[in-house]
């Protein structure tokens, strides 16, 4: 059976300020692992490091692999999950602050097209 792992940051001054990294970390999922569907209070942009999963977002399912990219929006109902074969390895960022929303537009990003 294959072990996951899991590095993380999580800051604990939670004070809004322009933009602030919120948590950062990677994770190597072990098969089928997934989150949600719920909702998170800050924004997260993941990086497919390996492997694939999927992720939904409005209705909408993404198989994503290597080298892909999504973003959890703040109050969006989303849900990811890892393949069974080819469990996936990614980084993430999160972040907030009064800037968050200006920096996710100026990289074309929104619920509605959540992945790159």
């Amino acid at each position: 059976m294959e072990l996951g792992i899991k590095h993380s940051f999580k800051a604990t001054n939670k004070k809004a300020f322009g933009l602030s990294v919120y948590n950062c970390g990677f994770q190597k999922c072990k098969p089928l692992h997934s989150w949600g569907p719920a909702m998170k209070d800050h924004h997260i942009i993941h990086i497919v490091a390996s492997g694939k999963g999927t992720f939904c977002c409005k209705d909408k399912k993404y198989n994503l692999t290597a080298g892909d990219g999504f973003i959890c929006m703040a109050g969006e109902l989303i849900n990811y999950s890892a393949d069974e074969i080819s469990p996936w390895e990614y980084y993430w960022v999160g972040f907030k602050g009064e800037d968050a929303d200006k920096l996710i537009e100026s990289c074309n990003l929104s619920a509605n097209t959540p992945c790159f």
